[in-house]
């Protein structure tokens, strides 16, 4: 087919080939125009400069990026789970969080009245005053007793006052024992330092002591508080009675010490010998009672870490 145009022929293919050159150029032109812009935004990126509140932005967003990209395993579920209730135990209790409660108020009395009860009792070898009246020394008689007293009736209360008020928590489970093991090795070093009580004994009590706070602290990791068993319940009364034999025996040291100025001292040299071997004697017993409790406790642990 040929076409006239003023006296002119013209093929029509010529127009098709045309029309697809100018296609192919406009494609052409829009992909380098694209490819343009590309570099400039590239360009442009790379040489902005991010301030320093973008720049932690950015390492906020690649870390969180990172954190979800990570897939923990089934013991790393189980972790994170048991802190998480943990947690959510810690801070829904009674009282708000970590806020100090009746009971632990309580038991604060404790830790406050055992460096009070190793300074009266020492006082006067802190002071260089042995040599000063007899006489003088018998006001440590009743302040002992009563701070003794005021000591054990807290260990006492603390326990009734938590289950009263709906206060037991994993803190005050921890907190009892630590209170009652600080007031424990201050009566007894002094006991121990007027040679009262003998040190052999005294040293395995530190020892029993800082092994059962270790346990405490590997039940912790796993996620359980181990409160006071049975078995350190008659450890603590055993410990008490103990307290109660040396202190007597200290009492009676002054009032002897009053009473051989006076010329007598019959009737208090059998009463004097009798405690004092009693004190003695209750005390290793006590030691005995609390590595078998000791034991007990260990075995909780070693069948806690099995399941």
């Amino acid at each position: 087919m040929v076409l006239v145009l003023d006296n002119a022929v013209v093929n029509p293919s010529y127009f098709c080939q045309a029309s697809l050159r100018l296609a192919s150029a406009k494609k052409l032109y829009y992909q380098r125009s694209c490819y343009c812009s590309k570099i400039m935004s590239q360009e442009a990126v790379c040489a902005y400069e991010p301030s320093a509140r973008e720049r932690k932005e950015i390492i906020l967003v690649h870390r969180q990026e990172a954190v979800c990209a990570y897939e923990p395993s089934a013991r790393e579920r189980k972790e994170i789970i048991l802190s998480k209730k943990l947690l959510l135990q810690q801070y829904n209790e009674p009282g708000g969080g970590m806020c100090m409660k009746v009971a632990d108020k309580v038991t604060t009395i404790r830790i406050i009245l055992a460096p009070v009860f190793f300074i009266v009792f020492n006082f006067y070898k802190f002071f260089n005053s042995e040599s000063s009246a007899v006489v003088g020394r018998f006001w440590q008689i009743p302040v002992l007793w009563i701070i003794f007293s005021v000591a054990e009736l807290s260990d006492m209360l603390d326990g009734v006052i938590a289950r009263r008020l709906g206060e037991v928590s994993d803190f005050g489970k921890l907190y009892d024992p630590f209170a009652d093991t600080l007031f424990q090795f201050t009566i007894f070093l002094g006991f121990v330092w007027h040679n009262i009580l003998p040190m052999l004994p005294f040293l395995l009590v530190v020892y029993r002591e800082f092994a059962i706070l270790f346990v405490r602290n590997l039940m912790q990791k796993k996620g359980v508080s181990m409160g006071a068993r049975i078995g350190g319940k008659i450890k603590t009364v055993a410990y008490i009675t103990a307290g109660v034999f040396a202190l007597v025996v200290y009492s009676l040291r002054i009032l002897f010490r009053h009473f051989s100025v006076a010329g007598k001292t019959d009737m208090y040299d059998w009463l004097y010998a009798v405690f004092s071997r009693s004190a003695v004697v209750v005390f290793i017993l006590a030691v005995v009672l609390s590595f078998l409790s000791f034991a007990d406790y260990l075995r909780v642990y070693l069948k806690s870490s099995k399941q």
